[in-house]
Protein backbone atom coordinates (compact mmCIF):
# COMPACT_ATOMS: atom_id res chain seq x y z
CA UNK A 1 0.00 0.00 0.00
CA UNK A 2 1.32 3.33 -1.01
CA UNK A 3 2.89 5.47 1.71
CA UNK A 4 3.00 2.71 4.38
CA UNK A 5 6.31 1.68 5.82
CA UNK A 6 7.07 -1.90 6.72
CA UNK A 7 8.04 -2.46 10.34
CA UNK A 8 11.76 -2.32 10.98
CA UNK A 9 13.52 -5.23 12.61
CA UNK A 10 16.53 -4.75 14.84
CA UNK A 11 19.20 -7.09 13.39
CA UNK A 12 20.57 -7.80 16.88
CA UNK A 13 17.24 -9.33 17.86
CA UNK A 14 16.18 -10.94 14.62
CA UNK A 15 18.95 -13.44 13.93
CA UNK A 16 18.95 -14.53 10.33
CA UNK A 17 15.33 -13.88 9.40
CA UNK A 18 15.85 -14.97 5.82
CA UNK A 19 17.20 -18.27 7.15
CA UNK A 20 13.98 -18.90 9.03
CA UNK A 21 15.43 -18.53 12.53
CA UNK A 22 13.60 -15.33 13.46
CA UNK A 23 13.40 -14.05 17.01
CA UNK A 24 13.87 -16.63 19.73
CA UNK A 25 12.34 -16.13 23.14
CA UNK A 26 14.53 -16.94 26.11
CA UNK A 27 12.58 -19.21 28.42
CA UNK A 28 12.09 -18.04 31.97
CA UNK A 29 13.54 -20.31 34.64
CA UNK A 30 11.11 -22.69 36.26
CA UNK A 31 10.19 -22.76 39.92
CA UNK A 32 12.70 -25.51 40.76
CA UNK A 33 15.55 -23.61 39.09
CA UNK A 34 14.66 -20.45 41.03
CA UNK A 35 14.70 -22.47 44.27
CA UNK A 36 18.16 -23.77 43.37
CA UNK A 37 19.35 -20.21 42.71
CA UNK A 38 17.98 -19.15 46.10
CA UNK A 39 19.98 -21.96 47.78
CA UNK A 40 23.07 -21.67 45.60
CA UNK A 41 25.56 -21.20 48.49
CA UNK A 42 24.05 -24.13 50.39
CA UNK A 43 24.34 -26.43 47.38
CA UNK A 44 27.84 -25.22 46.46
CA UNK A 45 29.14 -25.60 50.03
CA UNK A 46 27.91 -29.17 50.32
CA UNK A 47 29.21 -30.15 46.88
CA UNK A 48 32.62 -28.69 47.80
CA UNK A 49 32.60 -30.84 50.95
CA UNK A 50 31.96 -33.99 48.93
CA UNK A 51 28.28 -34.41 49.85
CA UNK A 52 26.35 -36.28 47.20
CA UNK A 53 23.68 -34.36 45.34
CA UNK A 54 20.99 -36.82 46.42
CA UNK A 55 21.86 -36.04 50.06
CA UNK A 56 21.84 -32.29 49.37
CA UNK A 57 18.35 -32.68 47.91
CA UNK A 58 17.24 -34.50 51.07
CA UNK A 59 18.73 -31.73 53.24
CA UNK A 60 16.85 -29.13 51.20
CA UNK A 61 13.64 -31.13 51.55
CA UNK A 62 14.08 -31.09 55.36
CA UNK A 63 14.08 -27.29 55.06
CA UNK A 64 10.81 -27.39 53.11
CA UNK A 65 12.41 -27.04 49.66
CA UNK A 66 11.00 -29.85 47.51
CA UNK A 67 12.74 -30.13 44.14
CA UNK A 68 12.84 -33.13 41.82
CA UNK A 69 16.34 -34.60 41.38
CA UNK A 70 16.96 -33.59 37.74
CA UNK A 71 16.63 -29.86 38.47
CA UNK A 72 19.39 -29.52 41.10
CA UNK A 73 21.59 -31.81 39.00
CA UNK A 74 21.18 -29.63 35.90
CA UNK A 75 21.65 -26.52 38.07
CA UNK A 76 24.86 -27.88 39.61
CA UNK A 77 26.26 -28.81 36.19
CA UNK A 78 25.31 -25.50 34.57
CA UNK A 79 26.09 -23.06 37.39
CA UNK A 80 28.55 -24.82 39.71
CA UNK A 81 30.68 -26.87 37.27
CA UNK A 82 29.55 -30.06 38.99
CA UNK A 83 30.54 -33.42 37.51
CA UNK A 84 32.91 -31.97 34.94
CA UNK A 85 35.48 -34.59 34.09
CA UNK A 86 39.09 -33.74 33.49
CA UNK A 87 39.73 -32.92 29.87
CA UNK A 88 41.36 -35.59 27.78
CA UNK A 89 44.97 -34.80 26.98
CA UNK A 90 45.94 -35.92 23.50
CA UNK A 91 48.89 -38.26 23.40
CA UNK A 92 51.73 -37.68 20.97
CA UNK A 93 51.68 -39.98 17.97
CA UNK A 94 55.03 -41.73 18.38
CA UNK A 95 56.58 -45.15 18.49
CA UNK A 96 56.22 -47.25 21.65
CA UNK A 97 58.70 -46.31 24.35
CA UNK A 98 59.44 -42.84 23.05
Amino acid sequence: MAGEQSPTVDPRQSGNVSGGQGIRKVPRPGEGWVLCENHREFIAMHLANGVWLTKIRKLLKRQGVDISYPTPYRFAVARLDFNRGTPTVPAADCAPGE
